[in-house]
């Protein structure tokens, strides 16, 4: 337990060693101090290095640190025995030995030569260490407040934006051979950038090549190769999810693109970014992610959030969560975990329609309308998602009109469906979304779709036209996002795990100890909450937090952990993964 650094600020990885596998690097800075923990995935030299440097080096001012890295790494080239290090040292494996030091000796310089005087700041970024090509750093923020991902760095003309999406649809009946080549000849990094933050590459993709409008020997669309592969590579471990949900009978099931990639003629029509499940019950919800955690799967640090929902004096918890897979050391796999229903619109979640057989069809398409209007982007994907759902005969009228009026979607939903009136081209033979059409009719001549979706402003006014009815209703919502202090290696019994905290000596501390959840549990000490799963706990973001805090939080949680004897992961979350596969497609 003791060996294992709770709260790291900093992760450096390091693959491509010479025996093929990798190095993780997890350290942090206190009192002058560096505390590191180094895990090796690589052949006995390299683990052996690991182990001694954590023996030797842990918990050391930074400039120790460097002179014991610079003495190691000397000897090993006179070709000198390590004292600590049984193994004999061989030269052929010289690499394998010294990855570990020039990882160590790097961050230790850095910080000797930056001083002290940032030692509060920590900035969240992903950089490439001057000693590999191979090494890689992320550093992770805890605090409440820190950089976002910014979208739409990019500057294209609104033209230009709109023919990109026009060609996103599955229909292009509307759009010239010239006027596709006339695009072709004319994009460059800034329209590239637009469709993969849209996600429009494939469908542009595929429609170009339809209309005959581009050369296929262009490596700037390499993105879809890396992401035909990916989605090929992930086949085998999704089949694995899928096996144990059937095996333990669990009521899990894939939504969005993960369902619809299906009925799409092409499977590389459909990206996947992720794959989107959805758990009806918290006892199965944590089960898989307990069994994901087990299989090399992690959770994105600043991707769970509980969604807290009160309707008068009903409370109710909703959860939300990225998991990430790295494949071969190339591929990214990652899994979308929602439970105990599908995120809405600024209203609580929905539940669907199950049976033996799935998700009903008519619940299907309701989730995705629901994130279709999640996010500031409309994404063409979600679009034609619903069209080709809708164009199913498949599901009953009366069952999806239940389920949108249920869920107060049937404005919203008629919006989608006059885009698709007017801008698909609707098989005979889809008797189904003809009778849709007609029974929505009346809400969908009220619709003034402008410029929808290809617009931004069209996006923003419709969006505040059909969302004032939600702030009328009594309901107020709350996301509380979680970060990952550590991570069980067995899923736990939550309410066992409690008691034992109550056998801590700082429980009078403890202010409040409330259930949130059936599984949940909130622990506020002072000003810190955090918040028990039976995976892991996880610090509750708040704004008052500050770096100094740290220290403090951590001597809770080692003593939690000491006092229940559970087990915790070497890395309690997933990190920065640079897709380099794609450099060599250039």
């Amino acid at each position: 337990m003791h060996s294992k650094l709770i709260m790291p600020s900093h992760i450096v990885m390091k693959d491509g060693l010479a025996c093929g596998d990798s190095v993780t690097l997890l350290y942090d800075f206190e009192d002058g101090l560096m505390n590191f923990n180094m895990i090796s995935n690589g052949c006995k030299c390299c683990e052996l290095m690991c182990r001694h440097l954590q023996k030797v080096a842990n918990g050391k001012p930074c400039s120790a640190i460097t002179k014991i890295c610079n003495d190691i790494g000397l000897k090993l080239e006179k070709g000198e025995g390590i004292e600590g290090i049984d193994d004999v040292v061989k030269m052929d494996r010289l690499g394998c030995y010294m990855s570990p030091i020039s990882i160590l000796r790097e961050c230790s310089m850095e910080r000797t030569s930056a001083g002290e005087e940032n030692n509060e700041k920590i900035n969240l970024y992903v950089d490439k260490l001057d000693c590999d090509a191979c090494a890689t750093r992320e550093n992770v923020s805890w605090l409440y407040q820190k950089p976002r991902h910014i979208h739409g760095q990019y500057e294209i003309s609104e033209n230009k934006r709109k023919i990109l999406m026009r060609l996103g649809r599955l229909n292009i009946h509307d759009i010239s051979r010239n006027e596709a080549i006339q695009l072709y000849e004319s994009l460059g990094e800034a329209e590239f950038e637009f469709m993969e933050e849209y996600k429009l590459m494939p469908m542009v993709y595929q429609n170009l090549k339809k209309l005959e409008a581009i050369d296929l020997h262009d490596n700037r669309w390499r993105l879809l190769i890396y992401q035909y592969q990916r989605t090929r590579m992930a086949k085998s471990e999704v089949d694995k999810v899928n096996k144990f949900i059937s095996d333990k009978k669990l009521k899990a099931y894939w939504v969005k693109g993960a369902f619809t990639k299906n009925l799409y003629a092409e499977p590389q029509m459909r990206n996947l970014t992720d794959f989107d499940l959805l758990v009806l019950n918290e006892i199965d919800a944590f089960t898989i992610i307990g069994w994901l955690l087990e299989n090399d799967f992690n959770i994105f640090p600043d991707s769970f959030s509980l969604k807290k929902t009160v309707k008068g004096d009903e409370e109710s918890y909703t959860g939300h969560l990225h998991v990430q897979k790295i494949i071969n050391l190339q591929f990214r796999l990652i899994i979308d975990v929602n439970f105990t229903g599908f995120p809405m619109i600024r209203v609580a979640s929905y539940v669907p329609i199950a049976s033996e057989q799935g998700l009903a069809l008519e619940s299907l398409i309701v989730v995705a309308l629901c994130h279709l209007f999640k996010h500031k982007e409309v994404f063409l994907k979600d679009i034609n998602d619903l069209f080709i759902m809708l164009s199913q005969n498949k599901y009953s009228l009366d069952v999806l009109k239940k389920e949108i009026e249920k869920n107060g979607l049937g404005e919203l939903f008629s919006v989608v469906l006059k885009f698709i009136k007017q801008d698909y081209v609707i098989s005979d033979n889809s008797s189904m979304i003809y009778a849709v059409f007609e029974e929505y009719k009346e809400l969908m001549d009220r619709v003034n779709l402008r410029e929808w979706p290809y617009s931004e402003d069209d996006v923003r006014r419709i969006k505040t036209v059909y969302f004032e009815k939600y702030i009328e209703d009594q309901v107020d919502t709350q996301r509380v996002y979680l970060y990952p202090t550590l991570i069980f290696k067995k899923v736990i019994n939550v309410d066992k795990f409690v008691n034992k905290i109550k056998q801590c000596e700082f429980y009078e501390k403890i202010i409040r100890m409330s259930r949130l959840t059936d599984l949940i549990y909130r622990i506020q000490i002072g000003y810190i909450f955090l918040i028990v799963t039976p995976v892991g706990i996880f610090l509750e973001m708040r704004e008052n937090y500050e770096e100094s805090m740290k220290t403090e939080i951590r001597k809770y949680l080692k003593r939690i952990v000491e006092v229940s004897g559970s087990e915790i992961m070497d890395i309690p979350y997933a990190i920065a993964f640079e897709e380099r596969w794609l450099d060599s497609l250039r």
